[in-house]
């Protein structure tokens, strides 16, 4: 028996933004996407106390912690785009963005500089050791941070399931990770500094779209944005927003690749998009536009 589908959509706040779903398909798949979303984001949040990461957190450096298959390749993925962008991407940022910005939590601040300096010493993704399905630290400061790559894999992991159940045509969103299948979508990039798109443009079936922006989460400014660089532990300076287009990559790896190269200069970007055929659209501070085989 086959069925002809209206395009649904369906909302919810996920991971601190928001899951937005629209598909030919049943209103049942729907919620059963929307909690798988929930399920992830129980076990790979930092801000829970009883997940599995936040488990890793407080353990890993005394003892192996036991990993389900999904995150421990999934952070497997972490480390390898760790390498292949020379660190720039590190989900060990955690040491950063969470125990001494605080980004999402009621006590965010600005860190003075010997602070900075120390904490940003305790990033370094080599820390740690991943073997048998299990995760351990290195060194005892070691905390990792996967809101860089979560959004990503969570839009990947709702577009397998609805292709599972032979949904043919979709668009799923959160935050600025999109999957589209099946159909062409227009999508609009949002002005780092008004409440209005910058631009729209539309792709093709079958195109994974990632964007980061300075807007998305900061402290008192955007000068201060939860995009840290590993190096320093200094919020990005200079762009104000980065999509990422591809046809070849899924939207974890575009996730993740956003992240660092949002902390590159144009010839690394560069260098980036070509070795994972990747299209990008830049805007930078003074809300100039440029693309790269866009």
């Amino acid at each position: 028996m086959s069925f002809n589908f209206f395009y649904k959509s369906v909302e919810a706040n996920i991971m601190s933004t928001t899951l937005f779903i629209k598909a030919k398909c049943s209103s049942t798949l729907l919620k059963q996407s929307i909690q798988l979303a929930q399920n992830l984001e129980e076990k790979l949040s930092v801000y829970k106390k009883d997940s599995l990461i936040s488990k890793v957190n407080r353990s890993a450096f005394d003892q192996a912690i036991e990993l389900d298959d999904e995150t421990y390749k999934l952070i497997e993925r972490a480390l390898y785009i760790s390498k292949e962008t020379s660190s720039y991407f590190d989900i060990t940022i955690g040491s950063l963005t969470q125990l001494t910005y605080k980004f999402g939590t009621t006590n965010e601040q600005i860190p003075n500089r010997n602070t900075l300096k120390k904490n940003t010493l305790k990033v370094d993704y080599k820390n740690i050791v991943l073997k048998d399905n299990t995760i351990r630290f290195l060194t005892k400061d070691t905390y990792i941070d996967l809101g860089g790559i979560a959004k990503g894999y969570t839009v990947d992991l709702i577009a397998n399931f609805l292709k599972s159940k032979n949904v043919k045509k979709a668009l799923i969103s959160l935050g600025g990770e999109i999957a589209t299948f099946g159909d062409s979508f227009n999508i609009g990039v949002t002005h780092p500094r008004e409440q209005k798109n910058f631009t729209t443009f539309k792709v093709d079936k079958n195109t994974n779209i990632s964007t980061s922006g300075d807007y998305e989460r900061y402290i008192n400014s955007p000068k201060y944005n939860h995009i840290i660089n590993p190096e320093d532990g200094k919020s990005s300076s200079l762009y104000s927003s980065l999509t990422l287009k591809s046809k070849k990559q899924d939207v974890c790896t575009l996730d993740a690749l956003n992240t660092a190269m949002f902390l590159m200069g144009p010839s690394d970007q560069e260098k980036i998009a070509d070795k994972f055929e990747l299209g990008f659209l830049l805007i930078d501070k003074q809300m100039k536009q440029s693309t790269y085989k866009f």
